[in-house]
């Protein structure tokens, strides 16, 4: 377990107007942020009145007994801000007789980064549509909460370290989108498949294609390329969508269905790499996915899954 001292916050993810329009109250002396909803009070939605849960909850986390526990994100254009609550919500002035009332927080800027800088998890974070569709809503993969907390310099919550919580999902949660497309892309590559590319885009489902050139099928505990034959695989990430009949195979970390027929799992994918370890090609798959991930990731994390 980890000794240091550790904090864990509730994360949020504001959008600051529309296409970004209100980024510029965050260059000044006092920076703020806003929301709009209507017509709605701050006194009302204080007292948890009001049509929307995120008015509501951006009004309640910036009074004294949520303010040092809440985080927000905002991301816009190549920068990552995260701020915090400075003091709470207030109405701008004069009311506008009609449109919308301007909710007004001031915070403080506890870091702002290049998004070439933060973990690629958390810079594809706005192509989550949970998320991308609000305007300020919680933040609850815990990839993301290691990597904001990796972008602050701080700890991971220690719930994340026990042993638990560190299932195969748990690693390959940490990896970006387009990272976990590549590692899928990568294994079939490493068992003699030719991938013609790391991402998708001819097929709609399909992310990755793997072809078994050779006169023998390919096979990876259970999952198998026929000879002279290509297949397709679609890759998510936290989904319980199922595969399509257009698809061979769909690899993805399952929120509530378990995993059936045509999947293929994050311990399957943990496995064909850790009992292939005498094998050159897939031990430098496992070297690309330790580099990738010990760049941010502490040892006590990744030590759980011999990667530290």
């Amino acid at each position: 377990m980890n000794s240091k001292k550790t904090q864990t916050y509730n994360w949020l993810y504001l959008k600051m107007g529309k296409q970004s329009s209100d980024l510029h109250q965050l260059d000044v002396l006092k920076p703020t942020t806003a929301i709009y909803f209507g017509r709605s009070r701050v006194k009302d939605l204080l007292k948890g009145k009001g049509d929307d849960k995120q008015a509501v909850q951006f009004c309640q986390c910036a009074e004294a007994d949520q303010r040092e526990d809440t985080r927000m994100v905002v991301m816009a254009g190549d920068d990552v801000w995260i701020l915090k609550p400075a003091g709470s919500v207030y109405e701008e002035e004069p009311i506008p007789r009609k449109g919308g009332i301007r909710k007004i927080m001031p915070v403080k800027i506890l870091c702002r980064n290049q998004m070439i800088e933060v973990p690629p998890v958390l810079a594809g974070i706005r192509s989550n549509k949970f998320l991308g569709f609000g305007t300020f809503r919680p933040i609850t993969n815990w990839g993301n909460i290691k990597a904001l907390h990796s972008m602050l310099g701080i700890p991971i919550p220690l719930e994340h370290l026990d042993k638990s919580n560190c299932d195969a999902c748990q690693l390959l949660e940490c990896l970006g989108s387009i990272e976990l497309e590549t590692l899928v892309a990568k294994v079939f590559e490493a068992a003699g498949c030719f991938v013609p590319a790391y991402r998708g885009g001819t097929l709609i489902k399909a992310d990755v294609f793997a072809e078994n050139k050779s006169a023998k099928a390919i096979e990876l505990d259970g999952v198998v390329v026929p000879a002279k034959k290509t297949i397709s695989i679609q890759v998510k990430g936290w989904s319980d969508e199922h595969r399509s009949s257009e698809i061979h195979y769909m690899f993805r970390l399952p929120n509530r269905r378990l995993i059936g027929k045509g999947e293929i799992s994050a311990e399957w994918l943990l496995q064909v790499l850790n009992s292939r370890r005498k094998d050159p090609a897939f031990e430098q798959v496992r070297f690309w996915l330790r580099f990738s991930l010990k760049r941010w990731l502490p040892k006590e994390f990744l030590k759980h899954y011999g990667m530290s």
